[in-house]
């Protein structure tokens, strides 16, 4: 399968599809600030959520390189996307997606919760904050039955910050909406505490920060129509 690869260049993205004489096209995605393109996320195997990107379990997936020190993988199969995040800082993973009508905040720390909003008058009003869930960083029974029980309720799970390489988390998220709208957020938790964002460039980010520090806002403004446009495909 090719792999594309995409790269921030000021507010646009590079993207240069590997062929299969190691060649690359050109492709180039304009985002001053707006998503006006659908991005193509490919058919891949099921990798294995362990908070470690191992050699090889991600060479199917869709790559972002968001700065060069930060790339986002995704991919999807068995009606779930994956998303693989490779980071050089320790730092909260938090993508927003749209579901059923509302904004769904994925926090991924030293534990998991969701955070839901629904759109009243204009405005979005949080109807259900963080409870936090499984906090447990092994792979002992119990632990993994708190995790599937967890996919099971909230329609996505996530490997915590001390699981596996603390640089590394893996999200697994039941696919609900194709295309499927999505804003991704990163709080490095070493100063100078920066905010990485796909794919809104991050100074347009900071608005969402406290959807991340907490504690989370009553209410937010969301420009979904800057957010990336997922479509899943199977060639």
């Amino acid at each position: 399968m090719d792999r594309q690869v995409c790269a921030s260049v000021d507010r646009s993205f590079q993207c240069a599809k590997r062929g299969g004489e190691g060649g690359f096209f050109l492709l180039l995605i304009a985002i001053p600030g707006l998503v006006d393109e659908s991005i193509a996320i490919p058919h891949g195997i099921e990798p294995f959520l362990d908070g470690t990107l191992s050699a090889g379990e991600w060479d199917d997936a869709f790559v972002v390189s968001i700065s060069d020190n930060f790339t986002l993988f995704l991919k999807h199969t068995q009606g779930f996307l994956f998303l693989g995040i490779h980071a050089t800082m320790r730092g909260i993973p938090s993508p927003l997606i749209v579901r059923d009508g509302g904004v769904f905040v994925l926090h991924a720390s030293s534990a998991l919760g969701t955070g839901v909003y629904s759109q009243q008058e204009g405005s979005w009003i949080l109807r259900q904050p963080f409870a936090w869930q499984c906090r447990a960083s092994g792979f002992s029974n119990a632990a993994i039955a708190t995790r599937n029980q967890f996919l099971e309720t909230e329609g996505w799970v996530a490997t915590i910050g001390y699981l596996g390489t603390p640089t590394m988390f893996e999200y697994q998220i039941h696919i609900k909406e194709d295309p499927l709208q999505m804003l991704f957020l990163f709080l490095e938790t070493i100063p100078p505490f920066q905010v990485v964002s796909w794919p809104i460039p991050s100074e347009f980010a900071t608005k969402y920060l406290e959807t991340i520090t907490g504690p989370i806002p009553t209410e937010v403004s969301f420009y979904q129509e800057d957010w990336a446009v997922l479509e899943f495909v199977f060639e």
